[in-house]
């Protein structure tokens, strides 16, 4: 049980990272860094790399990196 529930005053104008480590606590961070972790490892080593052409390659890249950032 936490100690402190609700302490973002406006959570509808907040980051979503702060509201999920808040209701979540430190593994529901963490959960949330390791599947952006895990999405941008995918698009940039195995899908970029096996892509057939240049322009697949950088249009994988990109939309990973737009996905995750």
């Amino acid at each position: 049980k936490s100690a402190q529930r609700d302490f973002l005053p406006a959570p509808y104008n907040d980051f979503i990272f702060a509201i999920i480590a808040e209701e979540y606590g430190l593994f529901g961070a963490m959960s949330l860094i390791l599947i952006f972790t895990l999405i941008l490892i995918r698009g940039v080593v195995f899908i970029a790399r096996n892509a057939e052409d240049h322009l697949g390659s950088m249009l994988a890249v990109a939309c990973t990196l737009m996905i995750v950032l």
